[in-house]
């Protein structure tokens, strides 16, 4: 029950905390609403619980081969980066019509394999797989609370981004949140990039 516990409480802090996941469900939920953010969620999520599976099954050896890791670590700052630039891009449309100009919804399946580039979801798979391994009954409940409390701090992300895109209705402030989140992802791909050198 403690091994639970513990293994609750990292999920919770690492999914909480900001990173690319959330603040792509943020900006996402914030420029096209609540609905466009949960196909996200989902592959967010469902990247994850493979990442979790992987682990499980032994094949997290894969960060052993440091090409693999710079290119995986490479392609995932790229994304960001991009996806980064091209909201601060559009938020330099016409403050009119910046509802226009948001950008197409991230699809599951692209947010699923950008999971196994990201750093901070296998920090959280490494560790808490680990922490499950010590007590073996945990193993088998780790996919369950990793999809509930994932899921639960993804939707306040974007709640949260929802909210905000409501407050902001006027076009130059919603511009401004386009402008801060393309900048944010932008810091979150460099950060990646460094990191993973």
């Amino acid at each position: 029950m403690n091994v639970a516990i513990g293994i609750s409480g990292l999920i919770f802090v690492a999914a909480i905390t900001p990173g690319p996941n959330n603040l792509m469900v943020l900006q996402l939920a914030g420029a096209r609403g609540m609905k466009s953010a949960l196909p996200a969620i989902a592959g967010i999520v469902a990247g994850g619980l493979a990442l979790i599976v992987l682990s499980q099954i032994g094949l997290d050896a894969v960060s052993r081969y440091p090409w693999l890791d710079y290119l995986v670590v490479g392609a995932g700052a790229v994304y960001l980066g991009a996806l980064g630039l091209r909201h601060v891009h559009r938020s330099f449309g016409t403050p009119d019509t910046p509802s226009q100009s948001a950008p197409a919804p991230l699809g599951a399946p692209a947010l699923f394999v950008f999971q196994f580039a990201n750093p901070k979801a296998w920090v959280l798979v490494l560790t808490v797989s680990a922490a499950a391994r010590a007590a073996a009954a945990a193993e088998f409940i780790l996919p369950l609370l990793f999809v509930a409390i994932s899921t639960a701090s993804l939707l306040a992300w974007a709640v949260l981004g929802h909210w905000a895109a409501r407050i902001l209705q006027g076009g130059l402030a919603r511009a401004r949140f386009e402008r801060v989140m393309g900048v944010l992802l932008i810091a979150s791909a460099a950060s990646l990039a460094l990191g993973g050198v």
